[in-house]
């Protein structure tokens, strides 16, 4: 289900794998037990939040956002992770819940915070399918009163390549309220630069496959090359997804990638 779920999501004749150890296999919850356990989550929206720091790629120091990944709260203080359950809540037709209370308490956790660290939402394919959620997240971002360009709102590049129409309404009324919109998983379908003109992103994350032989495959580097050089020329920064190397770093520095996102900059952290 998981692997059927996550290839149906990256677009036409894509595929997945899905793997786990025995131990982790015979532990996990089946498929009503998911369906319980997703639902109870989001009524009570008891959703945790953890962060992945974004860096620059200049200054390594210098942090540009923190990305938000779901926890599932387990037994015996296991926390689930995304991969194990989005699936399930696509199939149960929940995405725009849980995207509403991924928001809601993210906007309440930065009202108690004295930290101005931009933060990064992904934003699922099923709330773009309802027209009442631009609604909602209008007022949700009316009544939050936060300083300007507090979050960034992202959209993976096959949802935005399928659906550019409706993600447009979402850029212009995050933009109204002075908070950021992105593109994540660039390249992960027919890659095209065209709507970049349009849309205007603040940033792109390229796919993290194109970083798994970023230092050796000529082909996997003139694609990071020419997206910086068209993203460039329109004020798009661009970041690296899935870097784990020092030599990654190294090269995607010389190519003019802007930050770096990945477990060899930071692993996820509990918000």
């Amino acid at each position: 289900d998981n692997a059927l779920q996550l290839a149906r999501t990256q677009g036409v004749n894509s595929w997945a794998v899905y793997a786990a150890h025995e131990e982790t296999e015979s532990s996990l919850p089946g498929r009503r037990e998911w369906q319980g356990i997703v639902r109870e989550a989001i009524e009570s929206e008891n959703i945790v939040l953890h962060a992945q720091p974004v860096v620059s790629t200049g200054d390594r120091e210098t942090l540009l956002h923190r990305e938000i990944l779901l926890r599932l709260p387990g037994p015996d203080e296991v926390l689930w992770t995304a991969g194990m359950f989005l699936p399930i809540v696509a199939q149960m037709g929940l995405t725009r819940e849980l995207d509403k209370v991924v928001i809601k308490n993210v906007l309440a956790e930065m009202a108690k915070s004295s930290v101005d660290t931009q933060l990064a939402i992904n934003i699922s394919e099923g709330s773009l399918h309802h027209l009442d959620f631009i609604a909602w997240l209008n007022a949700a971002l009316d009544n939050a009163g936060r300083p300007r360009q507090s979050i960034v709102f992202e959209i993976s590049e096959t949802v935005v390549a399928r659906e550019l129409k409706r993600v447009q309404p979402l850029a212009d009324v995050v933009r109204q309220h002075g908070y950021g919109f992105a593109v994540d998983h660039f390249g992960r379908g027919m890659t095209t630069f065209g709507y970049l003109q349009s849309l205007r992103p603040d940033y792109v994350k390229i796919e993290g496959i194109y970083m798994t032989d970023i230092a050796t495959n000529k082909d996997d580097q003139f694609f990071v090359d020419s997206l910086c050089k068209v993203a460039h020329s329109l004020d798009i920064t661009v970041i690296a997804e899935s870097v784990e190397t020092e030599e990654q770093m190294m090269v995607l520095k010389e190519l003019g990638i802007d930050g770096m996102q990945g477990f060899g900059i930071g692993r996820p952290e509990a918000l």
